[in-house]
Parts: C-alpha cells; structure tokens; sequence
C-alpha cells in the first residue's frame, strides 16, 4: 500500500475516460477559456540565461521537493520519516511547524547550488478542505515558508502539504507577480525565468493578470505545456489557472481571489513547463459525466501509455499515466484548478502510475467539480 494511502483514499471511481489525443477543444458546457485561446503580447525585460544541471533522462527533473506528512509535529526529516523527498544538494530536508498551520522546509545546502535564481510551488495534500500556499517566491537561504488555512473559516490549520523547488532550467519558464496593483511591469530577475526571452505581466482588472513571456510560445508548436500557479503571502487568498497559449509570444492568464470568491489583487508565481524526462502533465477542463473534451497537446506522459481520468464522486478524480512511474524516492504532484470561480483543487493521493485529485469550495467548504492542471514528476 501507498504510505500516502493511510492518510485518506478516493473513493471507488464511478467511471473513466480515456483523454482522447488531439488538440483541446472547450466543453459545451464549459464557459472558462480554454488553453490554447492567444492573450495579448506585451512589452519586454533583460532576458536571463539559461542555465542546466540535469545531466541525463535518468536525472531528476525537480530540484527540490518534500511531501509533508506530520502536521502536528514540531520538527522532523523528511524522507527518513515519510518519503517521498529529493534535494539535488544530497542534503538533509527539515521540515518545521512555528504555529498552527505555518511552516518552513529548509533544503540544506540548495540555494548555494541552484544560484540567485528559482521558483517555489506548494500544493494541499489528502482528502481534507485545508489548502496550501507558499509565503516567499523563491528559495531563500534554503528555506520555504509555508501557510496553511481551513477553508470553512480561513484560519491557519495544521495541514499535510507537497513542496517543489526548481530552478531556471531550459525546459521550463517561470515569473514573481510582485506588484499585483501595477499594470504593467517586468517581474523580478532573481523569481523569474524565460529561456526565449523577456518577461512582461500586464493587470488585466482586479486579481486578473497576464503573464507574458516573450518568444516562448515559437517553441511550444508540438506541445502546449502544463501550468501550475500559487498565490504567494500569508493570507487565505488563492489564485488558479486561466487560458495560456500563442505564438510566438506565449500568454498565461491568472485569476486570484480571495477565500470569499472575490476578484483579489494577490501576489503569485507561475510556472510553465514542457515535455520532459521524469514529468508527466494533464490538462483537464470542468467536467460531471462520462463525456469530456481533452487531449494530447496539453499533456505529456513519458511512459509512452494513455492517460485515462476517473471522476468518482463530486470533485472527486483519478488519473492513471500508463506506464510512467516516479524514481526510487516516489516523486511530487503539484495541482493547479483551472477555469476560473471559487475553487481549490489539491492532491488526494499518488503511488505508482496514479493520482488522485481533490476540488472544492473554500467558501462554502463543500466538493465541487472543477478543471485543473497536474504535474506528477520526481
């Protein structure tokens, strides 16, 4: 059995869709822009470079993650106590509780090797309605703040959580929305990366943003990659995933709210990926029956077999990459809910080839059906 398993496990699946390859279409019934929808290009920033240091396909594609699985525990070793944890520095992962539902992940020895340069990513764990968020942006002196909160009051809450870390590789783009009142700026250096290219974010309204990034669309032709976004800070505002795409520069749009379901101005991170060694990705628009619009180009398995989803329960799924499994160390799962409206979507578990994905409400703290974006990787 999963260790993750003991913690809470998805209920018996009601039935499964096969993600049939092609380009993404929208559902009928779903309003929300779908992925490939061209944003507006703007503006341009000092380009950065472009750095590797995953040497092979057997590498590991994060740099840093850790699966927090004592909540109430004051301090304590990740892997050694739960598994589930890698740190490109070979070092020691500690994960510390300072008070109900606030937290630090230090990955020691990581910042000297990943440089002034790098991105966090935090996403809830189990069955429960608590979410997750990083406090800082980046990796700072190898420490990750981490806040917590119940969905029911919006108060901290001990809560089982998932951490990655990654740093500016070619493969991937990330950026800081640091000035979320701003209308439109280039975002900071040493939060942000584009391997094609400049970086603008444009405040598109109230918590709706645009992140731009220059030239990277010209290369996504075969692939629509996968995004995962974070609200960053110590309150209970969250923030999801819009329509991303265009060529050649490449568009994503962030919606943030607060845990009323209010349009907020909330700083975020947003992280964009491509097909790779070791990740595997879906896209996943809203969907209630056994008929769903999906494909290919917004996902990837490196296990070379189908991806199938199966909706068991209101805001309840299971995916099954075919043929993929994580490394030795069982790997990470980052979620992001993608469409818009007031809705959280967190890991419910993951072993193997599979992944099980919690949505809900966190106003009125009830399940409800959601699209989202998925990474599972190691």
């Amino acid at each position: 059995m999963d260790v993750r398993d003991r913690c809470s496990r998805p209920r018996a699946g009601a039935f499964t869709v096969v993600l049939v390859l092609g380009l993404l279409t929208a559902c009928a019934s779903d309003t929300t822009t779908a992925p490939d929808e061209k944003l507006p290009p703007n503006g341009s920033a000092a380009p950065q470079p472009d750095l590797d240091v995953r040497a092979s396909a057997a590498a590991h594609y994060a740099d840093g993650y850790a699966w927090a699985c004592n909540p109430t525990t004051a301090s304590y070793t990740a892997g050694s106590s739960c598994g589930y944890a890698f740190s490109r520095s070979g070092k020691t992962i500690t994960l510390t509780r300072q008070s109900k539902g606030t937290y630090t992940v230090r990955f020691a020895g990581l910042s000297a090797l990943l440089g002034t340069k790098s991105t966090v990513h935090v996403t809830g764990y189990t069955y429960d309605n608590h979410y997750c968020k990083p406090a800082n942006q980046k990796l700072l002196s190898d420490v990750v703040h981490i806040r917590c909160f119940d969905a029911a009051s919006g108060s901290p809450e001990d809560s089982y959580y998932t951490v990655y870390i990654t740093k500016n590789h070619g493969d991937l783009a990330f950026a800081y929305g640091s000035l979320p009142t701003s209308t439109n700026y280039a975002p900071p250096a040493s939060a942000s990366h584009n391997p094609a290219g400049t970086i603008r974010i444009v405040r598109n309204g109230v918590g709706s943003y645009t992140v731009v990034f220059n030239n990277l669309g010209s290369r996504n032709t075969s692939n629509g990659g996968d995004v995962q976004i974070n609200a960053i800070g110590t309150g209970a505002q969250h923030c999801n995933s819009g329509g991303w795409g265009g060529n050649p520069n490449l568009s994503i749009n962030v919606q943030c709210y607060s845990r009323g379901g209010a349009p907020k101005d909330v700083k975020f991170n947003v992280f964009f990926a491509t097909p790779s060694a070791n990740l595997a990705y879906l896209w996943i628009a809203r969907f209630t029956s056994s008929s769903t619009d999906a494909g290919g180009f917004f996902s990837s398995n490196p296990g070379g077999g189908p991806i199938t989803i199966t909706r068991s329960g209101t805001g309840e799924y299971s995916v099954t990459f075919s043929g993929f499994s994580p490394l030795a160390d069982g790997g990470d799962v980052q979620v992001t809910e993608y469409g818009g409206g007031n809705a959280v979507c967190k890991v419910g578990s993951w072993g193997g080839s599979d992944v099980n994905v919690r949505c809900f409400n966190p106003q009125t703290n009830a399940p409800v059906d959601a699209g989202f974006n998925l990474m599972y990787f190691s």
